[in-house]
């Protein structure tokens, strides 16, 4: 909504654009048939995702084996990295 209110040419072409649906209660194949609506709706979820970031976590530890072993700075011999 921000988008669109900070665009007053882009609202009105979307307006237009909604009008030639014969329906208050337009169906999801209707909706799709809107080109610059289905432009605008991807435009705005590319500048504004609905997830900026995800949170991961791994479900368990990791042990990647070395093809060579070395020395950590404890002086310890390590053949895999955790």
């Amino acid at each position: 909504m921000f988008c669109i209110a900070t665009h007053q040419s882009v609202q009105e072409q979307l307006r237009e654009e909604m009008n030639t649906l014969q329906t208050d209660t337009p169906t999801l194949d209707e909706l799709q048939s809107l080109k610059f609506f289905d432009a605008v709706v991807k435009e705005c979820l590319r500048l504004y995702p609905a997830f900026e970031n995800t949170l991961r976590i791994a479900q368990y530890d990791d042990i990647v084996p070395l093809e060579k072993p070395f020395i950590d700075r404890h002086g310890k011999l390590q053949d895999r990295i955790r």
